[in-house]
């Protein structure tokens, strides 16, 4: 019998082979009144397994896909089931895996979905569910192609901006403050974006000698160039850039970083060979933009995060690009904890993460309106943290991965108000049409 992957028993041992569907069960059941990101659960399943990398890839898809349609998902089980909520919770995770399948992946073979789909339930949760699960995934079935369609999703008491929202199975109240922050025409943009499957982006390390070759050898192999060192991959273009580069063994070896173009874009627009040494990374989490500037040859001497376990993962990422390590210090911008006075203080600091629900989408689940406001007073606390540190000359990069203008312009329009000292130099926003960026907003203040 199937047996939990929370089951105690089982962490002291690796399961046996599953395919990608079983495991991507897993993983959805991890996250089951949980706020662990959806990267974590689908490390902690993927590690404990035998599994070639097309299961891992199409475990990936399933998961992600799912978690980023889930409220389109459900809405269509609440319209075929008569009570989807009283659903055993393991149940409820084969449909979504089993319907997003449907909906969204093409050459999976719909009978074969609908009985692996039945079959699971069947030895986890008896006949009787089984029936259930396949009636409910047959009824989707005859409706065809109509559920992928936009107009499915007109209801009685839904405006257009919830039927917007449900297609895109984003929030309602995401798509709301995107529609009074950007007015229709941008908002529709966000939104639609917000349900894609991202690009990847990479960074190819300038650190290293030979690096241009590299680069050239993405680029000839179809990745986009989006700076001398940035690239993006787009989904249906991964695997032909795969066959023709080696991006496995260019990343075990430090040739090349996992980074999303947005980020990378994020600072290259401030021109970090501008800003005075030394620099603390205040909100380093796992180090990839303190590996990025330290690539760029910026004098990076010390690392914070209030988060220890993020934190230790840089001296390892030093090591695998080869890049002088910097101090890390476990330790929240609000209090800094320096023994120097630093020239840049960088900021990536916490925030709402709009801009990137089609790559976190754990986001949809986890965050409401009434977070919104105290993550705004935070910001402005670690802002005036960081100014008060620096000296006359001094540099804060600020950096959101959100699309919200009150963690944005506004808030870094109010520090410049209330701080006569303080000019803002440079801004950045990603391009809300432009389907490779994420959502992210950076700024350079100066201190006078």
């Amino acid at each position: 019998m199937h047996r939990s992957p929370l089951d105690t028993d089982q962490r002291a041992r690796p399961l046996r082979r599953q395919d990608a569907r079983t495991l991507a069960v897993q993983v959805l059941l991890r996250l089951e009144g949980s706020r662990l990101p959806v990267q974590a659960a689908l490390h902690g399943v993927l590690a404990r397994v035998a599994c070639n990398p097309a299961d891992a890839a199409l475990c990936s898809e399933l998961c992600y896909g799912a978690l980023r349609m889930e409220i389109r998902l459900r809405w269509l089980l609440e319209r075929f089931l008569k009570a989807p909520g009283r659903l055993p919770p393991h149940m409820r995770c084969i449909l979504l895996v089993a319907l997003y399948a449907l909906l969204f992946l093409e050459g999976m073979p719909v009978h074969a979905l609908v009985d692996w789909a039945v079959e699971s339930v069947k030895r986890k949760h008896g006949q009787a569910l089984a029936r259930v699960a396949n009636a409910c995934l047959r009824a989707i079935c005859r409706e065809g192609a109509a559920p992928r369609d936009y107009g499915y999703y007109r209801a009685p008491g839904l405006d257009e901006q919830a039927q917007q929202a449900l297609y895109h199975a984003l929030p309602l109240w995401i798509a709301r403050l995107w529609h009074a922050a950007y007015g229709p025409d941008k908002a529709g943009l966000l939104v639609s974006k917000s349900s894609a499957r991202p690009a990847a982006g990479f960074r190819v390390n300038r650190f290293r000698t030979g690096w241009e070759e590299v680069a050239r050898q993405l680029e000839n192999a179809g990745a986009q160039r989006l700076t001398p060192a940035c690239f993006a991959v787009v989904p249906d273009r991964r695997a032909q850039v795969e066959e023709h580069s080696p991006l496995a063994m260019l990343l075990a070896e430090g040739w090349l970083s996992r980074q999303g173009a947005a980020s990378q874009l994020a600072l290259h627009a401030l021109e970090p060979g501008t800003w005075p040494d030394p620099i603390w990374d205040a909100c380093a989490g796992q180090g990839t933009k303190c590996c990025a500037l330290l690539e760029f040859g910026k004098d990076v001497p010390l690392a914070g995060d209030v988060h220890l376990p993020r934190l230790r993962r840089i001296h390892g990422e030093c090591r695998r690009l080869r890049l002088p390590t910097p101090h890390v210090a476990q330790a929240s911008a609000l209090h800094p904890p320096l023994a120097f006075k630093p020239g840049t203080i960088v900021l990536d600091v916490p925030c709402s993460g709009l801009g990137v629900l089609a790559s976190r989408p754990d986001i949809r689940r986890h965050r409401s309106a009434e977070d919104v406001q105290p993550l705004i007073r935070r910001q402005a606390a670690m802002l005036e943290s960081a100014h008060a540190a620096l000296a006359s000359g001094g540099h804060i990069v600020y950096i959101t991965c959100t699309q919200n203008p009150a963690e944005n312009e506004e808030q870094i329009r109010a520090f410049v108000r209330g701080h006569s000292i303080a000019v803002l130099a440079q801004e950045w926003n990603s391009p809300v049409g432009d389907m490779l960026l994420e959502g992210m907003y950076a700024a350079l203040l100066v201190k006078r």
